[in-house]
Parts: structure tokens; sequence; C-alpha cells
């Protein structure tokens, strides 16, 4: 299985992926956190994908797509926005 990093993201928001077609049997793999759940057509996963190796089984049977939203830190200089932040526990319990 090979793992990979999102680089063309920012480590400060998160990559949205959305998976798609017709298949059966795979897990989404996040290495660091010692975690793996069932990818089927539908799932939506938010991750750091900067910041955290992932990998997706193979399909064995079926027909899979995967799209991935994410924000390139070029643009987000090129609007001139302001930096983000990384989330905190404190953060997250005061909103």
């Amino acid at each position: 299985m090979i793992y990979h990093w999102d680089v063309g993201g920012s480590s400060h928001w998160y990559d949205i992926l959305t998976t798609m077609g017709q298949y059966v049997g795979t897990k989404f793999h996040l290495p660091l956190l010692n975690v793996a759940f069932s990818y089927t057509p539908g799932t939506v996963v938010a991750i750091a994908g900067k910041l955290l190796p992932h990998s997706v089984d193979s399909v064995e049977v079926g027909d899979r797509v995967c799209f991935a939203w994410f924000f390139r830190e070029d643009v987000q200089k090129y609007l001139e926005m302001p930096e983000g932040t990384l989330s905190t526990m404190e953060a997250i319990m005061s909103s």
C-alpha cells in the first residue's frame, strides 16, 4: 500500500475527499493515527491531507472516482487572505 500527502493544499485547511462509483470492500487508511475505516461510495472525508499521510485500498471489482477539494496556499497568498491557524481543542470547545 502506498501512502501519500496532498502537497497542493494548505496545512491550515482541511481537504474534502468524496468517493463515488460502484465498488465494494475498500478502506481509507491513516497510518499515523493507526486508523482504517470503510470507504464506500458516497463517503466524505475531511482531513489535513498535507499533514496526514493516507491511502485507499485498490478496487478489485467496479469503478471508483475521488473528488478532492482543497485550498492552495499560493491562491491564499494571491488573494491576500490572512494565514489560518491550526485548530485547538480550546477553540473548538469555546465556539
